[in-house]
């Protein structure tokens, strides 16, 4: 499917445009981010869940947007029973459940 058809589903006006590329708020990005962890900790209470947050440096380490970057992690990182884990630190969990 082309970009053009993907873009046509979005609506522009709760998106910024910059550059040609289309990017959330900083606060649509906070509210996201919030919305799939809420989602995937209350699912979490029957079954282990694993959260990753996608984001680039271009895009989410800019000093405008790096506030509501670390207010999404110290919300999430807040919770009973959420950690932080690399990839290593995962797969060594998941081989340990396997095992």
């Amino acid at each position: 499917m082309g970009s053009g058809k993907l873009a046509s589903r979005w609506r522009y006006s709760e998106y910024q445009q910059t550059d040609g590329q289309i990017h959330q708020t900083s606060e649509q990005m906070h509210r996201r981010v919030m919305d799939q962890f809420d989602t995937l900790y209350a699912e979490s209470a029957e079954r282990p869940k694993i959260m990753a947050i996608a984001m680039h440096c271009y895009l989410s380490g800019v000093p405008h947007r790096i506030a509501y970057v670390r207010r999404a992690f110290e919300e999430v990182l807040s919770k009973p029973g959420v950690s932080a884990w690399d990839g290593a630190r995962i797969l060594d969990w998941y081989k340990k459940q396997a095992a």
